[in-house]
């Protein structure tokens, strides 16, 4: 069995106001992902003219899908474990995450990751080894996965 995976966000995906940050840890590994709030506005926009339910739900499973395929940071047989940001969309996260991640289910889990996680500290405090920034240069990558 791998190691646990935490994330939690902060300034979620549809607080267009100010960049959304995500903090991933799995064990000493800290990345903070920064999306520009620019770039959710298009994409929101966007999904929204095309009649997406929720878009802002498929937006945070895009961009934490390509953070953990950018990153390398889950490794084959990991549990991800995801702060419930979204409720009753867990499952809908799941399969998207799942599938595109080419993962098994079970291995996703939703909970409250808490104040005293790791992936809190990165995603409010900024503490990380690395960071990864989605912006407007990314948007033709993110809309080929819309």
């Amino acid at each position: 069995m791998g190691q646990k995976v935490e994330v939690d966000q902060s300034i979620k995906i549809e607080q267009t106001h100010a960049d959304t940050r995500i903090g991933i840890v799995r064990g000493r590994q800290k990345l903070l992902v920064i999306i520009d709030a620019g770039l959710k506005r298009e994409l929101l926009r966007l999904l929204r003219q095309r009649g997406v339910k929720d878009p802002h739900v498929r937006l945070f499973g895009i961009f934490l899908y390509l953070a953990l395929s950018d990153s390398g940071i889950l490794r084959p047989g990991d549990i991800l474990v995801i702060d419930e940001e979204y409720p009753g969309q867990e499952g809908r996260l799941r399969d998207m995450l799942a599938s595109r991640l080419n993962i098994d289910r079970t291995l996703i889990s939703f909970t409250r990751v808490g104040k005293r996680s790791e992936a809190h500290k990165v995603a409010y405090a900024r503490r990380a080894n690395r960071v990864i920034r989605y912006d407007m240069r990314d948007f033709r990558r993110i809309l080929a996965l819309l």
